[in-house]
């Protein structure tokens, strides 16, 4: 089975992205845990200020609702005043303060009566009747408004008046007259106030949990009821009147503040998706996401031209290597840098210029054992012919010689058999000379006289070198 063989540079770069990736995904879950919890409190935080602000408005509201209730009773309970003056003088208060439709004075549970303003039925296509049918449906809980002291709730007829009614107890409850106090206030201030904010929906309770104001009008004419927003007095306790929490409702998630107004008369709650809350948020992961993906692809990029610039090296010495491995001396590697891999180069190349020295100094060894061995099998052949050729020449030696005793000392003949007797002893001295030479003794160390060594020398090369008209002189010195 064949091993998968992975390049350096892969590893490098395996190595480098693993470890980005790891250094930046904890930075960015560090990150978005930190600025979750930090966004989580904020949101908190500006939920409770922005019920806060609702509830304190909305209790601003309702205060003066009520406390021009009470001055607009006591005149009407009021019998020092003349009938005539108190009925013009409460004509001109509500024309004033064009939110109190109707007023009502119940003394010890009885209907004392009530004042109506025409204009503002008038303008809603409203009656008296139409008001005194929703009253006879929708009685006031007397023991209730005794009990709370205030009380407030949704009286909405009509969409283009929506009201609310609000009681109040004006006389201590251990007094045999107590006396009652009923108003029907227009929405439009607190509808308003509903509607201020853009990112969050306001609602306004009262202590059954029906809407009396919220952006979307059709809800409170319905008289809708809010579950999400807790209306118990445990919850909220006496004294803290703003309370945060998180919940679902449709399948989303919101994050929500709930305010108490006036002993629990009136809840006040809003709330915000946690997809709008947490928007930036998931903006920051999503810039995180981006940066990290940039951070993975630069890094990817420089690792790759780091890898490359390291093992390029690596495997410009491996190929190199291959070359040496085949015989090829004679290849050199540049050094790319000044680091250990530079100064391996280095290295490489003396190594190589040894080689090839070394494989200079064989080669031309070889050369010298290949000459060496050829002279050897001369050496024995020579010796072979001259063997063969000295008794030849001794034959011939020993007849020019006879033949010399027997002609005239003067005569051509004689000097012919003279040159014959030279050239022939010439030729047997050689001879020897390459017998010598050819015989493998052993030697031994002894005194010679290096005059007759060059003489010897000198009658192996003379006749070849004359022949050449090539003169030798010799200038031996006697000693």
């Amino acid at each position: 089975m064949r091993k998968i063989r992975f390049q350096m540079r892969l590893k490098i770069l395996a190595t480098v992205l693993l470890v980005i990736t790891s250094v930046v995904s904890a930075i960015t879950f560090t990150m978005a845990n930190l600025f979750h919890a930090d966004k989580g409190a904020y949101i908190h935080d500006l939920t409770s200020a922005t019920a806060l602000n609702a509830t304190e408005e909305v209790n601003m509201l309702l205060e003066g609702y009520r406390e021009r209730l009470q001055v607009y009773t006591r005149l009407l309970v009021d019998k020092t005043l003349p009938g005539a003056s108190k009925n013009e003088l409460m004509k001109k208060l509500l024309e004033d303060s064009g939110e109190f439709v109707a007023i009502t004075i119940y003394r010890n549970g009885a209907d004392e009566g009530s004042v109506y303003d025409a204009k503002l039925l008038g303008e809603a296509g409203l009656s008296r009747e139409d008001l005194q049918r929703y009253r006879n449906a929708n009685p006031l809980p007397l023991e209730e408004v005794a009990a709370r002291k205030v009380f407030v709730t949704n009286s909405t007829i009509s969409e283009k008046l929506p009201t609310l009614t609000i009681a109040t107890l004006l006389s201590d409850p251990a007094n045999d007259s107590r006396v009652i106090a009923s108003a029907v206030i227009k929405l439009d201030r607190i509808l308003g106030l509903a509607r201020q904010s853009k990112v969050f929906e306001t609602y306004v309770l009262d202590s059954r949990g029906v809407l009396l104001a919220h952006r979307h009008i059709g809800e409170v004419v319905r008289r809708e009821k809010v579950g999400w927003i807790p209306r118990d007095e445990k919850g909220l306790g006496e004294k803290v009147m703003i309370r945060t929490l998180e919940f679902s409702l449709d399948n989303s998630e919101f994050v929500g503040g709930v305010g108490k107004v006036r002993d629990g008369a009136v809840f006040v709650g809003v709330h915000i998706p946690k997809s709008a809350a947490y928007l930036t948020a998931r903006s920051l992961l999503k810039n995180l996401r981006g940066v990290s993906l940039g951070l993975l692809v630069g890094a990817a990029l420089l690792s790759l031209y780091w890898s490359y610039r390291i093992t390029r090296p690596i495997e410009m010495l491996s190929e190199a290597s291959r070359h040496v491995g085949h015989g090829d001396f004679d290849v050199h590697v540049t050094p790319s840098s000044n680091d250990e891999i530079g100064e391996l180069a280095v290295s490489f190349n003396q190594m190589t210029d040894e080689l090839h020295a070394r494989e200079i100094a064989v080669q031309k060894a070889q050369e010298q054992l290949l000459q060496s061995e050829k002279m050897a099998a001369f050496g024995q052949l020579g010796a072979g012919i001259a063997h063969e050729v000295k008794n030849p020449l001794a034959g011939i030696l020993g007849y020019a010689q006879l033949c010399l005793r027997k002609v005239e000392p003067e005569s051509q003949v004689h000097k012919n058999l003279m040159v014959i007797e030279k050239e022939t002893k010439r030729c047997k001295e050689i001879i020897e000379n390459l017998l010598k030479f050819a015989r493998q003794e052993k030697y031994h160390l002894e005194l010679v006289d290096i005059n007759r060594v060059m003489e010897d020398a000198a009658a192996l090369v003379e006749h070849q070198l004359g022949i050449n008209q090539i003169q030798l002189k010799r200038a031996l010195a006697p000693d």
